[in-house]
């Protein structure tokens, strides 16, 4: 799981993905990306942080349109299958 923010300050669930992770063990791994560190998340960084076993992963992408179609359109490119990704949007 990518959880990506402007800054740790406002990380709202980073508790609940701590907890997570706990629970999850091997199953579940969380990267934390602060765009105010990194910058923008680039097609490159997505691409990067896809998982080894590719052809079982699940894509759950949550973000503003803009985010959530760049990763949508990266994972595409790339080969994932439309039928791997779950997309929602926030609608501000």
């Amino acid at each position: 799981m990518l959880y990506t923010t402007a800054d740790s300050t406002p990380a709202v669930f980073d508790a609940g993905l701590h907890a997570l992770e706990r629970e999850h063990g091997g199953h579940l791994a969380v990267r934390r990306r602060y765009n105010a560190q990194a910058g923008q998340l680039q097609d490159m960084d997505i691409l990067g942080l896809l998982p080894a076993a590719e052809s079982e992963s699940l894509f759950s992408v949550c973000g503003s349109e803009r985010f959530t179609d760049r990763v949508e359109r990266t994972l595409l490119a790339s080969g994932k299958s439309p039928d791997r990704i779950r997309v929602e949007r926030f609608v501000y």
